[in-house]
């Protein structure tokens, strides 16, 4: 392979040649490539801070940070933005750091993506893995959440040439593709129908497919008996949820769920992909139960055409089964999804005042900046952050450092190479020179770590054996030992940047725990127990769908997407009120909107609006189906 990386900026992991252009050769991206990638980083921070803004130096900075960090111990708490979760160096290094430590409050943005999914996945398959959708070789695919070709197709679905595989699948195999959403995507054109759903109904929509399913027979009973469990027991679950309630739930007509449900069970290979905003309402775990059961009762889980488990370049199947989440600590009753919290759990965290002091390497997310965040974070005895530009995190923070763009480290893609559609081992260089004081943030934690050297002795939930592996590891450079075990599990690994193909994933690929997979997992009564049913409310009789979190998305001025029937004129400046908050924002008008709906733009003043709860089962934060009003 002749390109020279593999961007970072995003999930979607696009192959680029040197002039950062995309490489059509590349499996992953098939050429394409964003403005993104060639922007210069504006407010660059360059030096390590005290503050108020004072210069020091990297020794003057790491014992400070270290004296005070000995002080607050055990009460210290890290966040790790997506750019950090999309490093295998970097989110090793920070869990190695932290268990070492001996603390649970290691937040990161894993639950915006799929958290609640890899939370259910581990309850019906046995391990926590991510399951991909076969896209390329579906008869039917029904694709829920935002708009996968403006942003990307998940955080467990690496690539950006999926739309182009599905059109080339709908002229060759005459696929259908269905899409539901509260609004139409921009390749509308390409797509058989679109629901207009209403936002933070997802789960009961897939709920209502599941029914009647269930109902009409429309299922794989063969499949049902030879490789799976519980299904009894789910029937007899599903009593109270019937399609016309969970239609009505939706926005949508009986008919309407009805006829996707019949043509997905009777498509030869059939999916239903998750995409970015899938998780963002109350219901999140529920939707990802029913995702995984609708694959069950139509012999589509793990199998091609439906999702499938993908080893990756280096199988992590040991790793997974031996971090049982029922054994991990919790926070507030959630356990940690591999050895991470959910950073919608932050907030509340904060209001316990469980911490004293917390690092924090790169920007949180737009949903979570709001005053009362903020004055939260002032509030504590320490606050660090790392970060290669300017923000307002930087100007709040007691120690701000300087730290290294994704274009200026190397990297091998290790922990997310099960999310590609090939088994590979990306490896990217070093794209550009690393300022003279910018460090990346595995050799921050590092340091660190010398300069603290805390005892391994202190009481922990992670375990004592478990925090002196974690000590071990911390003390020592993740991409030395993450290469170094490398060369120990493959032979010959390329050091050259490029994809080091390995050849196509085994889609038929079967290892659930006792060989078959769970309907009915322990989890599940509880979940439809405590669902959050949307009640109308006369006072605030419309729904709300806050922008998905997308890397660098931050509008300058709040704009709202609305109907035409409020009577409200384009650019008209309006009040958005919940019963949290208001906001004033500027009038968008489209036909193709739902007319209950308020859609917001990337704009953080927008957390204003929410109440900063989180799903319950998995601390998966609540951005749509918020009810709200146009004042």
């Amino acid at each position: 392979m002749d390109w020279l990386n593999y961007c970072r900026i995003c999930d979607a992991l696009c192959g680029l040649n040197g002039d950062l252009s995309g490489e059509s050769s590349d499996l992953i991206s098939a050429g394409y490539s964003c403005t993104e990638a060639q922007k210069e980083e504006l407010d660059r921070i360059l030096i390590p801070r005290k503050k108020y803004g004072q210069e020091c130096s990297w020794d003057e900075a790491l014992n400070g940070i270290s004296e005070q960090l000995k002080k607050h111990h055990p009460s210290i708490g890290l966040y790790l933005s997506s750019e950090i979760g999309r490093s295998s160096a970097d989110l090793f290094q920070s869990l190695a750091f932290g268990v070492s430590y001996g603390t649970k409050h290691i937040f990161s943005d894993q639950g915006l993506h799929y958290g609640p999914l890899l939370n259910i996945v581990e309850h019906m398959v046995g391990y926590p893995t991510p399951l991909l959708s076969d896209l390329s070789r579906t008869h039917y695919a029904v694709l829920l959440g935002e708009d996968p070709e403006q942003l990307h197709w998940g955080a467990h679905q690496l690539g950006q040439s999926y739309g182009e595989r599905l059109q080339h699948s709908r002229k060759v195999r005459k696929t259908k593709v269905v899409t539901a959403h509260s609004r139409p995507y921009s390749w509308s054109s390409g797509v058989d129908l679109h629901l207009n759903l209403r936002p933070g109904t997802e789960p009961f929509f897939l709920l209502g497919l599941l029914k009647v399913s269930i109902d009409k027979d429309w299922v794989d009973s063969q499949y049902i008996r030879d490789y799976t469990r519980g299904y009894r027991e789910v029937v007899e679950l599903l009593k109270p949820w019937t399609l016309e309630r969970c239609a009505a739930i939706c926005g949508l007509t009986p008919s309407e769920l009805s006829g996707v449900a019949l043509k997905f069970s009777r498509a030869a290979m059939a999916l239903i992909h998750p995409g970015p905003g899938f998780f963002l309402n109350k219901n999140g775990s529920l939707g990802g139960w029913a995702w995984m059961a609708l694959h069950m009762i139509s012999a589509n889980a793990l199998r091609p055409g439906g999702i499938y488990e993908n080893e990756g370049g280096v199988d992590l199947h040991p790793f997974l089964i031996s971090l049982p989440s029922k054994e991990a600590p919790r926070i507030d009753e959630v356990p940690l999804q591999l050895m991470q919290a959910s950073v919608g759990q932050l907030r509340s965290t904060l209001e316990r005042k469980e911490l004293k002091a917390l690092l924090i390497a790169g920007d949180l997310p737009l949903s979570m900046e709001s005053q009362a965040l903020k004055d939260q974070l002032k509030a504590l005895d320490l606050l660090v952050v790392a970060s290669h530009r300017s923000s307002w995190l930087t100007e709040i923070a007691d120690w701000t450092l300087p730290m290294a763009h994704p274009w200026e480290k190397s990297d091998r893609v290790l922990h997310r190479s099960s999310s590609l559609p090939v088994k590979a081992l990306p490896y990217t260089k070093q794209y550009r020179a690393l300022p003279k004081d910018a460090k990346r943030w595995s050799d921050i934690l590092q340091e660190l770590h010398r300069c603290w050297k805390p005892s391994g002795f202190s009481s922990s939930e992670w375990g004592a054996h478990f925090r002196w592996i974690a000590r071990g590891l911390a003390s020592r450079s993740a991409v030395s030992w993450i290469e170094q075990g490398l060369d120990l599990l493959k032979e010959n690994i390329d050091k050259k940047p490029g994809l080091w193909y390995e050849g196509e994933s085994d889609r038929s690929l079967w290892r659930p725990k006792d060989e078959r997979l769970d309907f009915a997992p322990k989890l599940l009564k509880e979940l439809l127990d405590k669902l959050s049913v949307p009640q109308y409310r006369s006072d605030f009789p419309l729904y709300l769908q806050v922008a998905y979190p997308v890397p660098r998305a931050r509008e300058e001025h709040p704009q709202v997407v609305i109907h035409p029937t409020h009577q409200k004129a384009a650019q008209e400046m309006i009040n958005i009120s919940t019963p949290h908050g208001s906001v004033c924002a500027e009038v968008i008008l489209s036909t193709e909107v739902r007319k209950d709906t308020v859609i917001t733009n990337a704009h953080p003043i927008f957390s204003e609006l929410l109440c900063g709860a989180y799903e319950r089962f998995s601390g998966n934060p609540i951005l749509w189906g918020e009810q709200c009003r146009i004042d």
